[in-house]
């Protein structure tokens, strides 16, 4: 089942798609290779349709969690399943400002760039449930969301060895 996830900056995208893959859940992607700046454009960030329908095609169970400029092009690829990560402004700021000064991310960076992630939070919530989205709660820990998540979808869980020491092939890899 190929399932997009959406949400504003700062949400908890990376953090849910992490928490994903330590569940053993198979084929989770970020927009890492996907994505461009058009004309440098630091406010504007759009996925590669062609290349992420190509990916949807040879990973039918595919979990794709991005933001993007033309995040509606993306929800109208043949996804069986469209969910947001949602959260009120109030509480997505401590995560936001906690993310740009623990984690150095430069997003956002000036005045302009916290008007549109508040604009984000404010508006895009009635676009995604126009478009078809399910919305999730984002509040509570990585975890908790992950399970609102997979109440949602069918997944494949790739776990090998016992019920003690379990291994999820996806994290052997990465370290």
């Amino acid at each position: 089942m190929a399932t997009y996830i959406s949400g504003c900056p700062g949400i908890g995208k990376t953090t849910v798609a992490r928490a994903l893959v330590a569940k053993g859940t198979k084929n989770v992607r970020e927009e890492q290779g996907l994505g461009y700046h058009p004309d440098n454009d630091r406010m504007r960030w759009f996925i590669d349709t062609t290349k992420l329908r190509g990916l949807i095609r040879s990973q039918p169970d595919l979990i794709f969690l991005s933001i993007s400029s033309n995040w509606q092009e993306v929800g109208k690829l043949p996804w069986d399943k469209k969910l947001f990560l949602s959260l009120p402004w109030e509480e997505a700021v401590p995560r936001i400002v906690s993310r740009v000064i623990e984690k150095k991310n430069t997003w956002p960076a000036n005045a302009r760039e916290w008007l549109d992630t508040r604009q984000c939070y404010q508006r895009r919530p009635n676009l995604f449930r126009a478009a078809g989205f399910t919305e999730i709660d984002a509040r509570g820990t990585a975890d908790e969301v992950v399970e609102r998540i997979l109440n949602q979808i069918p997944i494949t869980i790739s776990v090998r060895g016992s019920a003690r020491g379990m291994v999820c092939p996806a994290l052997e890899s990465s370290g």
